[in-house]
């Protein structure tokens, strides 16, 4: 069986369609330490590395899933030792991505226990200015991103990763102008999953070419407008 780790709010008509495509849906409660529209997000809760790293706070709020998470996974938890808070940079712990043997990440926020995973497992560190690195990349393949972040864009470059750069409109978020493509979808196998109708994004046709020429098939879950729950966690 395969899993999707998602945030509860997600429309019902996105979570349709992961179970559509044959996943079982794992729904993260929400952190009393970050702000209530991120605050199931999983890309701000959780990072999946050699280990699966969280905070000892939200462990207390979700033990159940994640411990269902480490077990169907085969990673062990570890906790961050920072404190984790509603306010940039402090709730940034666990938003960072890999691509290209490298870790993306906000030298303020990003938890020690993130890079030392990664620097244990022999990855790069690269650290980039904007916080919320994985809800702003949709990671579409061990060397290829889809970024509206021009910071990020040129840093993955810089390292020979495929880059492509989109707008940064097309995508909802309750309580902001708008959200994060990266927050917006997930990768597993040889699909890039979004929540919501891709075609409702301005740069559809480039990202739909962009996917399939690194051998991914986009599948939109919904007819919806794109909407970011925090990226899609696969397992």
């Amino acid at each position: 069986m395969n899993y999707a780790v998602i945030d509860p709010r997600m429309p019902d008509d996105a979570k349709r369609g992961i179970r559509e495509n044959g996943f079982e849906i794992i729904e993260l409660p929400p952190s009393p330490a970050l702000q209530t529209q991120v605050a199931s997000h999983p890309d701000m809760l959780i990072y999946f590395g050699e280990k699966l790293i969280t905070s000892e706070g939200y462990y207390a709020v979700a033990k159940l899933e994640i411990d269902k998470i480490s077990r169907i996974s085969g990673k062990a938890v570890e906790f961050a030792s920072e404190v984790i808070k509603p306010d940039y940079p402090f709730d940034v712990r666990f938003n960072a991505f890999e691509v290209g043997r490298c870790l993306f990440c906000s030298e303020k926020g990003v938890s020690g226990a993130v890079t030392d995973d990664a620097k244990r497992r022999g990855l790069d560190i690269v650290y980039v200015k904007q916080g919320y690195a994985k809800c702003s990349t949709v990671v579409v393949g061990e060397n290829a991103i889809i970024t509206a972040d021009v910071g990020i864009a040129n840093a993955a470059r810089a390292r020979g990763v495929y880059t492509l750069v989109v707008s940064s409109g097309g995508v909802t978020l309750d309580g902001y102008d708008h959200g994060f493509l990266g927050g917006a979808s997930g990768a597993f196998g040889n699909k890039v999953y979004f929540c919501g109708d891709l075609e409702r994004h301005p740069d559809c046709a480039k990202i739909v070419e962009f996917c399939e020429k690194h051998g991914k098939k986009v599948v939109s879950l919904s007819p919806s407008p794109l909407f970011d729950a925090g990226t899609i966690f696969f397992i």
